[in-house]
């Protein structure tokens, strides 16, 4: 009777186990930011304190030695976090997933706007059944207040339309008329060399991550005074960053010494990159 027992009770384990991974809700709880570290929560007001440089807050899924334990977000494209109440001298704001697979990461930058953004991230379509963790990390101390967070689909767009680049790489505001905010822009640029940089402290690390680029506004090319978007290295090649219109709405109502208002972005090299440069710029409308 035992030997008959044994094989159904690990039946039973294995699919609560199963069962225990599969995602019940695509909310983020944002009365429960278990993971993080150099940072303080207050899950009444969902207020997040990253007390000391690179601090950073959000949820985890088991400790993360743990690669049993996880998220299943398979049923998902991307995961957006909307904060408001930036307080601070951020200049960079990551947002983060890791995954069971530890050679896999995904990482993004977004544009501040009068304290307030929308993080959006696309999850590893390889990895994202066993997602580890999602959060939010900063370059310096700051406060914010976390308004919801969710995992989402992605739409479905139409065809693309390159957009026009002046001689000195201004992309006009009028190219963008007639698109909802749902619209997908894609900056795709290529790079050679290798993924390999030293940090400050003069170890050989990974640059997964790093920013290479910038999107700013026509009135402001050098992204000293004005918002602007951050663009990261993924891989060696071609690579895209991409964001929603109305991400950048901003940075296209700003107008420069002419009255002119556009965009403009570029990319450099750093670490053992040896050549990177500007390919292209689409957009493509949202159709769902």
């Amino acid at each position: 009777m035992k030997n008959v027992l044994l094989p159904v009770i690990l039946l039973i384990v294995c699919a609560c186990q199963h069962e225990a991974n599969k995602p019940n809700s695509n909310i983020l709880d944002i009365d429960n930011l278990n993971y993080g570290w150099s940072s303080v929560y207050d899950s009444i007001t969902h207020h997040v304190t990253i007390e000391s440089p690179w601090g950073a807050r959000g949820w985890g899924y088991g400790e993360e030695k743990d690669t049993s334990t996880y998220f299943d977000a398979s049923a998902y494209d991307n995961v957006v976090v909307n904060i408001e109440g930036i307080k601070g001298p951020v200049s960079k704001l990551n947002i983060i997933v890791l995954y069971a697979d530890k050679e896999v990461v995904s990482r993004d930058l977004s544009t501040i706007v009068e304290g307030a953004t929308t993080m959006r991230l696309d999850l590893d379509r390889k990895a994202k059944s066993k997602l580890k963790s999602v959060f939010l990390m900063s370059d310096s101390l700051c406060e914010m207040d976390i308004k919801s967070a969710y995992f989402d689909k992605a739409h479905h767009y139409g065809p693309a339309e390159e957009l026009k680049m002046s001689n000195i790489g201004i992309i006009s505001s009028d190219q963008f008329e007639g698109y909802s905010d749902n619209a997908l822009v894609e900056f795709t640029f290529e790079s050679e060399g290798e993924m390999i940089g030293v940090d400050k402290y003069g170890n050989t690390v990974n640059m997964n991550g790093w920013a290479v680029g910038i999107i700013c506004s026509a009135a402001d090319i050098l992204g000293a005074d004005l918002p602007t978007r951050g663009m990261v290295l993924k891989n060696i090649g071609v690579q895209k960053t991409t964001c929603l219109l109305g991400d950048i709405r901003y940075l296209l109502s700003l107008q420069d010494d002419d009255g002119e208002c556009g965009i403009f972005w570029t990319v450099w090299k750093t670490g053992n990159i040896t050549d990177i440069r500007v390919v292209s710029t689409t957009i493509a409308e949202a159709i769902d």
